[in-house]
This record gives C-alpha cells, sequence and structure tokens, in this order.
C-alpha cells in the first residue's frame, strides 16, 4: 500500500512566536473584541475567532509594548484568523511585544484615601477643587490685607 503525501509550502515570512498574549481587536466598524494573541510574528498574528470577519477584512489589533497595528485577514479556518501586520513589526517591536508584561488592570473606582492620610494633612491627597478654592481663598485675604494696609477705612 503506497502511501501519498502532500507538501504544501509556508508562505509566511518570518518566525512565529506561540504567546498567550491579551490583546483587543478592532474590526471595520470600530467595534472591539477581547482576544488572545495565540502566535506572533514580525509579519502577523494568529488569533482565535472572537467575531464574524472575512478574508481581506481590514482590523486592528492592540499589540502590548508595540500600540495598536493595522492588519488584513489572511487566512480563515474553523479555530480562527491568520492576520497580516500592513507594517511588519520592526525587530525592536517584536522583541518589545515578546518580553511585554500584561498590564494590571486599574481597579474602578478608585479607592478612597484611607483616614490616616487625611489625618496627617497631606496636601496630595486633596482633591484638585479644594486645592484650587484654598489657593484663591488665600489669594483673597492676602489681596485684601496688602489693599487695607495701603488704603485705611477711617
Amino acid at each position: 500500500m503506497a502511501v501519498t503525501a502532500r507538501l504544501y509550502r509556508d508562505l509566511r515570512g518570518s518566525l512565529r512566536h506561540s504567546v498567550a498574549m491579551e490583546s483587543t481587536l478592532r474590526d471595520q466598524s470600530r467595534r472591539p473584541f477581547d482576544v488572545v494573541i495565540e502566535d506572533l510574528s514580525a509579519t502577523g498574528v494568529r488569533v482565535p475567532a472572537a467575531a464574524e470577519l472575512d478574508a481581506g477584512a481590514l482590523i486592528t489589533l492592540g499589540i502590548p509594548g508595540v500600540g495598536m497595528c493595522n492588519a488584513r485577514v489572511a487566512r480563515v479556518d474553523d479555530g480562527g484568523y491568520g492576520c497580516e501586520f500592513l507594517y511588519p513589526l520592526s525587530p525592536d517591536e517584536l522583541a518589545e511585544a515578546l518580553v511585554a508584561l500584561p498590564a494590571e488592570p486599574v481597579p474602578l473606582p478608585l479607592p478612597r484615601p484611607d483616614a490616616a492620610q487625611v489625618a496627617e494633612g497631606n496636601a496630595d491627597t486633596l482633591p484638585g477643587g479644594v486645592r484650587i478654592a484654598i489657593i484663591l481663598a488665600l489669594a483673597a485675604v492676602g489681596w485684601t490685607a496688602s489693599y487695607l494696609a495701603l488704603h485705611p477705612p477711617f
């Protein structure tokens, strides 16, 4: 029994790196989809199917350590999309993306300062509006004192 093998040429232009990198994909309507990049190279990425995209669709993908990158959907298969960057990543950008740590999410709403910090009288803990009001009040008191010193009321 003979075994027939088919050889396929891989036309992807650069070495792929397996990653599990959280990202946001935006379609042509700018709708955001949370995705996890499965592999990354200087010329493109593979992402799971989070949205309905057609081959040739233009997308924007946030790459940690690099920023927003424009790409085109080059392949569509059962598990996701192969996307080609419109402008390949430079070696420095690729290296930065591969070592970028995931961003720490900012907890919202922001926690209020501890009572101990407020009791210490640290001006940095006062809201900006309160600080401006204090500055204006002190300026008005100083102006009034100067005016009364130069123009006595009697």
